[in-house]
Protein backbone atom coordinates (compact mmCIF):
# COMPACT_ATOMS: atom_id res chain seq x y z
CA UNK A 1 0.00 0.00 0.00
CA UNK A 2 2.57 2.22 1.12
CA UNK A 3 4.98 2.33 -2.61
CA UNK A 4 1.66 1.87 -4.86
CA UNK A 5 0.22 4.16 -7.08
CA UNK A 6 -3.41 5.36 -6.07
CA UNK A 7 -5.93 3.17 -6.35
CA UNK A 8 -9.62 4.13 -7.17
CA UNK A 9 -12.20 2.38 -5.11
CA UNK A 10 -16.04 1.33 -5.42
CA UNK A 11 -18.91 0.84 -2.97
CA UNK A 12 -19.94 -2.34 -2.32
CA UNK A 13 -21.97 -1.27 0.76
CA UNK A 14 -21.81 1.74 2.91
CA UNK A 15 -18.83 0.04 4.56
CA UNK A 16 -17.11 -1.82 2.04
CA UNK A 17 -15.23 -0.74 -1.09
CA UNK A 18 -13.49 -2.62 -4.37
CA UNK A 19 -11.03 -1.40 -6.97
CA UNK A 20 -11.57 -2.68 -10.18
CA UNK A 21 -7.92 -2.59 -11.28
CA UNK A 22 -6.64 -5.40 -8.82
CA UNK A 23 -7.94 -7.68 -6.60
CA UNK A 24 -8.67 -5.57 -3.18
CA UNK A 25 -11.19 -4.99 -0.72
CA UNK A 26 -11.58 -2.72 2.19
CA UNK A 27 -14.22 -3.12 4.72
CA UNK A 28 -14.91 -0.75 7.74
CA UNK A 29 -15.86 -1.92 11.08
CA UNK A 30 -17.70 0.35 13.03
CA UNK A 31 -17.76 -0.04 17.32
CA UNK A 32 -20.76 0.55 19.37
CA UNK A 33 -20.85 4.10 19.27
CA UNK A 34 -20.57 4.37 15.12
CA UNK A 35 -16.96 5.43 14.83
CA UNK A 36 -14.80 3.36 12.55
CA UNK A 37 -13.09 0.58 14.95
CA UNK A 38 -10.48 -1.20 11.94
CA UNK A 39 -10.11 -0.96 8.80
CA UNK A 40 -9.56 -4.71 6.90
CA UNK A 41 -7.56 -4.43 3.41
CA UNK A 42 -7.60 -7.97 1.64
CA UNK A 43 -5.61 -7.63 -1.62
CA UNK A 44 -4.77 -10.61 -3.68
CA UNK A 45 -5.71 -12.62 -0.98
CA UNK A 46 -3.76 -11.39 1.55
CA UNK A 47 -6.00 -9.72 4.89
CA UNK A 48 -4.22 -7.09 7.03
CA UNK A 49 -6.25 -5.54 9.89
CA UNK A 50 -5.54 -1.64 10.56
CA UNK A 51 -6.49 0.24 13.32
CA UNK A 52 -7.59 4.09 12.51
CA UNK A 53 -5.14 6.76 12.79
CA UNK A 54 -5.29 8.86 16.29
CA UNK A 55 -7.16 12.19 15.69
CA UNK A 56 -3.81 14.61 15.40
CA UNK A 57 -3.19 12.72 12.36
CA UNK A 58 -6.75 12.85 10.88
CA UNK A 59 -6.76 16.25 11.72
CA UNK A 60 -3.48 17.12 9.71
CA UNK A 61 -4.43 15.34 6.61
CA UNK A 62 -7.72 16.77 6.39
CA UNK A 63 -6.05 20.05 5.92
CA UNK A 64 -3.67 19.32 2.69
Amino acid sequence: MWEQPPLGFFPKSKLEFFAKAVNTNICFEKNDTGNVSATIVNQAGVTSLRQPADASIRGEKQKR
